[in-house]
Protein backbone atom coordinates (compact mmCIF):
# COMPACT_ATOMS: atom_id res chain seq x y z
CA UNK A 1 0.00 0.00 0.00
CA UNK A 2 2.80 2.93 1.34
CA UNK A 3 4.95 1.40 -2.34
CA UNK A 4 2.11 1.83 -4.65
CA UNK A 5 0.98 5.03 -2.94
CA UNK A 6 4.96 6.43 -3.46
CA UNK A 7 5.35 5.23 -7.08
CA UNK A 8 1.86 6.75 -8.23
CA UNK A 9 3.80 10.88 -5.78
CA UNK A 10 6.93 9.50 -7.94
CA UNK A 11 5.53 9.22 -11.36
CA UNK A 12 3.08 12.01 -10.69
CA UNK A 13 5.96 14.40 -9.69
CA UNK A 14 8.03 13.41 -12.73
CA UNK A 15 5.04 13.70 -15.18
CA UNK A 16 5.14 17.32 -14.03
CA UNK A 17 8.72 17.65 -14.11
CA UNK A 18 8.91 16.68 -18.45
CA UNK A 19 5.37 18.10 -19.30
CA UNK A 20 6.77 20.69 -21.16
CA UNK A 21 9.18 18.66 -23.29
CA UNK A 22 8.12 18.02 -27.51
CA UNK A 23 10.02 14.63 -28.31
CA UNK A 24 10.11 12.37 -31.22
CA UNK A 25 7.65 9.83 -31.00
CA UNK A 26 8.13 6.31 -32.91
CA UNK A 27 6.68 6.33 -36.65
CA UNK A 28 4.04 3.87 -37.32
CA UNK A 29 2.42 2.71 -40.84
CA UNK A 30 -1.08 4.30 -39.32
CA UNK A 31 0.65 7.40 -38.06
CA UNK A 32 4.31 7.87 -40.33
CA UNK A 33 3.98 11.33 -39.17
CA UNK A 34 3.39 11.13 -35.55
CA UNK A 35 3.23 14.81 -33.14
CA UNK A 36 5.93 15.11 -30.70
CA UNK A 37 4.63 14.69 -26.76
CA UNK A 38 6.17 14.38 -23.39
CA UNK A 39 7.32 10.82 -22.20
CA UNK A 40 4.91 8.60 -21.20
CA UNK A 41 5.17 7.19 -17.50
CA UNK A 42 4.68 3.75 -16.19
CA UNK A 43 4.96 1.80 -12.93
CA UNK A 44 7.08 -0.85 -12.76
CA UNK A 45 7.44 -1.67 -15.83
CA UNK A 46 5.41 -1.31 -19.83
CA UNK A 47 2.04 -2.67 -20.25
CA UNK A 48 3.59 -4.82 -22.99
CA UNK A 49 7.11 -5.17 -23.01
CA UNK A 50 7.05 -6.00 -26.90
CA UNK A 51 6.41 -2.54 -27.67
CA UNK A 52 8.78 -0.92 -25.82
CA UNK A 53 10.29 0.49 -29.19
CA UNK A 54 6.75 1.83 -29.96
CA UNK A 55 5.91 3.72 -26.68
CA UNK A 56 9.07 5.89 -27.18
CA UNK A 57 9.13 7.83 -25.54
CA UNK A 58 9.27 7.01 -22.17
CA UNK A 59 10.00 6.80 -18.21
CA UNK A 60 9.49 3.75 -16.11
CA UNK A 61 9.94 3.99 -12.07
CA UNK A 62 10.60 0.59 -11.03
CA UNK A 63 11.27 -0.47 -7.25
CA UNK A 64 14.41 -2.59 -7.12
CA UNK A 65 14.77 -2.95 -3.27
CA UNK A 66 12.84 -2.03 -0.31
CA UNK A 67 14.30 -2.73 3.46
CA UNK A 68 13.07 -2.34 7.09
CA UNK A 69 15.65 -1.66 9.51
CA UNK A 70 15.38 -0.98 13.13
CA UNK A 71 18.60 -0.69 15.24
CA UNK A 72 18.02 -1.36 19.26
CA UNK A 73 15.87 1.14 20.65
CA UNK A 74 15.41 3.72 17.55
CA UNK A 75 12.29 4.20 15.61
CA UNK A 76 12.17 1.82 12.47
CA UNK A 77 13.47 3.00 9.38
CA UNK A 78 11.69 1.66 5.74
CA UNK A 79 13.60 2.49 2.57
CA UNK A 80 13.23 2.20 -1.08
CA UNK A 81 15.32 1.89 -3.70
CA UNK A 82 13.95 2.97 -7.38
CA UNK A 83 15.00 2.58 -10.55
CA UNK A 84 14.01 4.88 -13.37
CA UNK A 85 14.17 4.15 -16.70
CA UNK A 86 14.44 6.72 -19.34
CA UNK A 87 14.10 6.09 -23.62
CA UNK A 88 14.01 8.67 -26.37
CA UNK A 89 13.53 8.32 -29.87
CA UNK A 90 15.33 10.07 -32.08
CA UNK A 91 16.08 9.34 -35.78
CA UNK A 92 19.06 11.83 -36.40
CA UNK A 93 22.22 11.74 -35.50
CA UNK A 94 23.34 9.63 -32.49
CA UNK A 95 24.70 12.95 -30.52
CA UNK A 96 20.96 14.44 -30.79
CA UNK A 97 19.78 11.44 -29.61
CA UNK A 98 22.39 11.45 -26.86
CA UNK A 99 21.78 15.31 -25.92
CA UNK A 100 17.53 14.84 -25.74
CA UNK A 101 17.94 12.02 -23.36
CA UNK A 102 20.59 14.10 -21.38
CA UNK A 103 17.83 16.73 -20.99
CA UNK A 104 15.42 14.24 -20.02
CA UNK A 105 17.93 12.84 -17.23
CA UNK A 106 18.82 16.27 -16.15
CA UNK A 107 15.03 17.87 -15.95
CA UNK A 108 14.18 14.72 -13.80
CA UNK A 109 17.00 15.09 -11.25
CA UNK A 110 17.13 19.02 -11.01
CA UNK A 111 13.24 18.55 -9.91
CA UNK A 112 14.24 15.72 -7.71
CA UNK A 113 16.77 17.83 -5.78
CA UNK A 114 14.89 21.27 -5.83
CA UNK A 115 12.08 19.35 -3.91
CA UNK A 116 13.48 16.17 -2.35
CA UNK A 117 10.43 15.56 -0.06
CA UNK A 118 6.91 14.07 -2.34
CA UNK A 119 3.53 14.18 -0.92
CA UNK A 120 4.71 15.46 2.56
CA UNK A 121 5.58 11.49 3.26
CA UNK A 122 8.20 10.15 0.70
CA UNK A 123 12.03 11.86 1.22
CA UNK A 124 14.80 11.82 -0.87
CA UNK A 125 18.00 10.22 0.50
CA UNK A 126 21.68 11.85 -0.37
CA UNK A 127 24.62 10.09 1.87
CA UNK A 128 27.62 8.39 0.89
CA UNK A 129 25.61 5.81 1.23
CA UNK A 130 22.29 6.69 -0.71
CA UNK A 131 23.48 7.83 -3.62
CA UNK A 132 21.59 9.42 -6.29
CA UNK A 133 22.83 8.27 -9.94
CA UNK A 134 22.76 7.48 -13.62
CA UNK A 135 23.99 5.56 -16.20
CA UNK A 136 23.56 6.06 -19.82
CA UNK A 137 23.61 3.03 -22.03
CA UNK A 138 26.74 3.05 -24.11
CA UNK A 139 26.11 0.27 -26.53
CA UNK A 140 24.20 1.18 -29.88
CA UNK A 141 20.77 1.29 -29.53
CA UNK A 142 20.32 4.23 -32.19
CA UNK A 143 17.18 5.43 -32.55
CA UNK A 144 16.44 4.79 -29.21
CA UNK A 145 18.48 5.97 -26.22
CA UNK A 146 18.17 4.86 -22.78
CA UNK A 147 19.77 5.53 -19.51
CA UNK A 148 18.60 4.25 -15.78
CA UNK A 149 18.82 6.70 -12.47
CA UNK A 150 18.70 5.24 -9.13
CA UNK A 151 17.18 6.98 -6.21
CA UNK A 152 16.61 5.67 -2.73
CA UNK A 153 13.49 7.23 -0.89
CA UNK A 154 13.23 7.28 3.09
CA UNK A 155 9.56 5.80 3.47
CA UNK A 156 7.01 5.90 5.90
CA UNK A 157 7.56 2.99 8.66
CA UNK A 158 5.94 0.61 10.08
CA UNK A 159 5.92 0.27 13.83
CA UNK A 160 4.63 -2.89 15.59
CA UNK A 161 1.74 -2.25 18.20
CA UNK A 162 2.31 -2.88 21.74
CA UNK A 163 0.56 -6.22 22.95
CA UNK A 164 0.43 -6.23 26.99
CA UNK A 165 0.32 -9.84 28.67
CA UNK A 166 2.85 -12.43 29.87
CA UNK A 167 4.60 -13.45 26.23
CA UNK A 168 6.99 -15.89 26.85
CA UNK A 169 7.64 -15.81 30.16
Amino acid sequence: MVKNDFLESLTDFMKNAVKDFRLPVVPTREDPEPEKRAPALYKMMLPDMDSSPRKAPYIINHIITAEDAQQSGESTISKATVRTIICVYCEGDKEEGGMMLLEVIERVRIALLKERILSKRYQLQLSDEDKMEYVTYTESTAPYFMAEMKTVWRLPSVEREVMYGNYGT
